[in-house]
């Protein structure tokens, strides 16, 4: 199984952190797994990061970073990285449904991270 995550850093070099609401528990970054639709998983971030944050940006496969599997080992997540502008950020609405809080931090070391979350923030380190 695959899912596809999205990193969004804003003009402050500060990442959305988004808290979940459903497993895993804790805060992460927008993203799910493929639908009937995606055509890949470059698609699926899109769709996701929109569903979550209404934030409208195209996610390519260039802006693929690397994968890390999930904190149970049941899927290979494809980690992108985008950089996005205030103006894109002010569309920033999360879905109550999945999420209860967002914040844009460079210090995302202090939050109860879920799941995999501090895999993927290595990568982005790395990058």
């Amino acid at each position: 199984l695959k899912a596809a995550v999205v990193i969004l850093e804003n003009e402050n070099g500060e990442y959305l952190m988004v808290h979940r609401v459903t497993k895993p528990l804790g805060w992460g970054f927008p993203g799910g797994k493929p639908e009937i639709e995606d055509i890949n998983l470059a698609a699926t971030a899109t769709r996701e990061l929109f569903e979550e944050t209404n934030i409208s940006k195209h996610v390519n496969e260039e802006n693929s970073i690397g994968t890390v599997i999930s904190a149970n080992d049941s899927y290979e997540m494809e980690v992108f990285h985008l950089k996005v502008s205030d103006q894109d950020s002010y569309y920033l609405k999360l879905s109550l449904r999945e999420h209860n809080g967002y914040v844009w931090t460079n210090q995302p070391y202090g939050l109860n991270l879920a799941g995999a979350t501090g895999l993927i923030l290595e990568l982005i380190m790395n990058a």
